[in-house]
């Protein structure tokens, strides 16, 4: 017996904890041991199956050293929806391309909502790919088809069509736009709160103005899409805003997300802001504006590293004047630092962070 199968005998029992020496023994099996466990794993009853899966999918989070993806995904022929649902979940990480039919099966045929919905989700990693060219065209245009067909549907609940829209917001075309328009419109304020997360997720300019006014939405879950989104989207003139509800938002993912956001955006007035909030009495928001300077930091140290790049290459193949590349920089700078002719006149500009950020 293979030590896969042996330690799925001693677990079996309801209520038992794993092991980490257990966990050790069942990660990284091959396909056919994956199938083998998952067959053994069906004859036991489904809170423990479940209660198994779930314990291997948080261990795999935890510890990269660990993995079960193998006996994920046989158990996505589990009998117990549930089973089913936290085996796609757990295959997040999964970018294997073959993968993809076995989602798109299921968005379209199992019988259980919360199965599709999580199928339909899982399947925006690879409209992502299909975008970056990193698998075959025709793979991303079934993918791409098979989450058109759901949200087109009229008998699909809308969790399962609200994730597709999610996932197909990768894609920046006119008629993906138009998708995420009509979820804006929707009766139903969970596809509204999806479609400003699809808009979040498609970094497209023309959503600015919008995710920028639910900021003042009443339901915390829309603002906190809509900060998300312009941080995405890099909203410049969302930047009062977003201070403000890091000290006057009632919710605190909120708050955090908007510290997050900051960073997001960057450009003097964020950063002023981020760094009185590493004085200010707030522990967590310390944290989170620490880890935004830090992100702000590397993005600019990135982009500086790949203006360097291209410069180098243009003195290489000649075909740039060194004053031309200078320029560039300069441009470049400019745009990032958010230079003071993109910005409105503002007498108070040095004072207003100090009056939002009190926070307390």
């Amino acid at each position: 017996m293979s030590e896969v199968l042996s330690a799925l005998n001693e677990i079996k029992e309801a209520g038992q904890p794993i092991t980490q020496e257990q966990l050790e023994r069942i990660s990284g099996p091959s396909r056919s041991e994956g199938r083998l466990f998952a067959e053994r794993l069906a004859q036991l009853p489904d809170t423990r199956r479940l209660e198994i899966v779930s314990t291997l999918a948080h261990h795999a989070q935890e510890d990269f050293a660990l993995t079960f993806d193998e006996i994920f995904r046989a158990c996505l022929d589990d009998e117990s929806p549930q089973v089913r649902r936290q085996a796609v979940e757990a295959l997040w990480e999964d970018e294997r391309i073959d993968l993809a039919p076995r989602l798109v099966e299921l968005v379209q045929e199992d019988p259980s909502p919360e199965v599709r919905a999580a199928a339909a989700s899982s399947l925006g990693r690879f409209v992502f790919m299909a975008e970056c060219d990193e698998i075959p065209k025709a793979r991303g245009q079934q993918v791409r088809e098979a989450l058109e067909r759901v949200i087109r549907s009229e008998h699909e609940p809308v969790e399962v069509r609200r994730r597709a829209v999610e996932s197909i917001a990768f894609i920046n075309d006119n008629t993906v736009r138009q998708i995420i328009d009509r979820a804006y419109g929707d009766e139903q304020i969970e596809m509204r709160t999806s479609a400003v997360f699809a808009m979040a997720r498609s970094a497209d300019r023309f959503w600015a103005d919008t995710v920028e006014a639910e900021l003042h939405s009443d339901l915390p879950a829309m603002r906190l899409e809509a900060v998300r989104a312009c941080g995405e989207i890099a909203v410049n003139s969302a930047i009062p805003t977003l201070v403000r509800m890091i000290s006057e938002d009632r919710d605190e993912d909120v708050r955090i997300m908007a510290v997050w956001a900051l960073g997001q955006i960057g450009g003097n007035r964020a950063r002023r802001a981020l760094e009185q909030l590493l004085e200010g009495e707030s522990l967590v928001l310390a944290e989170a504006a620490q880890e935004a300077l830090d992100e702000m930091d590397f993005l600019h140290e990135s982009l500086d590293l790949m203006v360097l790049d291209l410069s180098n290459q243009e003195i290489l193949e000649e075909s740039v004047e060194d004053s031309e590349a200078s320029e560039y920089r300069r441009e470049f700078h400019r745009y990032v630092d958010e230079d003071e002719d993109q910005e409105e006149p503002d007498d108070d500009d040095e004072d207003w962070p100090d009056e939002f950020l009190e926070i307390g």
